[in-house]
């Protein structure tokens, strides 16, 4: 495994999920409502509660961070960014 960064720091992911799950339905439906997006990506996504919500209401939505933690499931990915190029190709929300 890679080194993170130095500013890296590891975060409770049961605590976020906790405290944001409100407000990301919120804003999921916001952004549904005032957007109408086509696709989302959460960039800096942790457990991928947004891109939870985002799915469930209906958009097609993928996260991605650096967190070695991140579920390595069809709708989040974890990139190392010391080595990997950023390529918005490489990302399929289907």
């Amino acid at each position: 495994m890679v080194d993170l960064p130095k500013y890296f720091v590891p975060c409770d992911y049961d605590f976020i999920a906790t405290e944001e799950i409100h407000q990301a339905r919120s804003l999921a439906r916001f952004i549904n409502n005032e957007f109408h997006p086509k696709t989302i990506i959460d960039i800096g996504c942790g457990p991928g509660i947004y891109v939870q919500e985002l799915r469930k209401i209906g958009l097609e939505a993928i996260g991605i961070d650096i967190d070695p933690r991140v579920d390595q499931s069809e709708n989040l990915k974890r990139i190392d960014i010391a080595s990997e190029e950023f390529n918005l190709n490489n990302f399929s929300t289907s």
